[in-house]
C-alpha cells in the first residue's frame, strides 16, 4: 500500500509599494486602494486549500501598511454581507409577490387576459428569485470565502531599498 503525503500549497503575493498613490484610495488617504484589494481577490482560488502569504516590499517606509490592508479586506467582506442581506430581502419580496400573482391567476381570474399576465408575471418573479440565488449569491459567497482567506493570511512587511 502506497502512502501519500499531502502538502499544503503556499501561494505568495509580492506587493511592491513605491508610490503612495498606488497604496492609498484616490480621494481618501486613510483607506487602502480598492485596486490593491481587488488584485488580491482576483489572484486567490477559493477552491484550493492553499496557504496565502502576502509579502509587502515597503519602499514608502510607512508603518500602517499591514493594518490598512487588513482593514480594507474587512470592509470588503462587510460589503459582501450587506449585499447578501439585500439579495435575501429582494428574493423574499420577489417570491412572495410571485406566489400572490400565481394565486390570483389560478383562483381569482377566469378566462381573461389578466389571468395570463398574472401567470407569466408570477413565474418571472419566481425565476428571478432562483436566478439571484444561483448566480449573484453564489458569486458573493465565493468572494466572501476569498476575503476570509485573505484576512487570515500571513502578511509580512519587508523594508525596500529606495530606487
Amino acid at each position: 500500500m502506497k502512502k501519500t503525503i499531502s502538502r499544503k500549497k503556499k501561494k505568495e503575493f509580492e506587493i511592491v509599494l513605491r508610490v503612495e498613490d498606488n497604496f492609498y484610495e484616490e480621494f481618501n488617504h486613510e483607506k487602502v486602494s480598492r485596486e490593491l484589494i481587488q488584485y488580491l481577490i482576483e489572484n486567490v482560488n477559493p477552491f484550493e486549500k492553499e496557504q496565502i502569504k502576502i509579502v509587502i516590499e515597503n519602499r514608502l517606509h510607512k508603518e500602517e501598511c499591514i493594518p490598512m490592508i487588513r482593514e480594507g479586506i474587512k470592509e470588503e467582506y462587510e460589503k459582501c454581507l450587506h449585499i447578501k442581506k439585500y439579495n435575501n430581502k429582494v428574493q423574499f419580496c420577489y417570491c412572495l409577490v410571485g406566489l400572490v400573482m400565481l394565486f390570483f391567476s389560478f383562483y381569482v381570474m377566469h378566462d381573461s387576459i389578466f389571468k395570463e399576465i398574472f401567470l407569466i408575471g408570477g413565474w418571472v418573479l419566481i425565476w428571478d428569485t432562483i436566478e439571484i440565488e444561483m448566480f449573484s449569491d453564489s458569486d458573493n459567497r465565493k468572494r466572501q470565502k476569498i476575503l476570509r482567506k485573505l484576512y487570515y493570511s500571513k502578511i509580512v512587511e519587508e523594508e525596500g531599498t529606495s530606487k
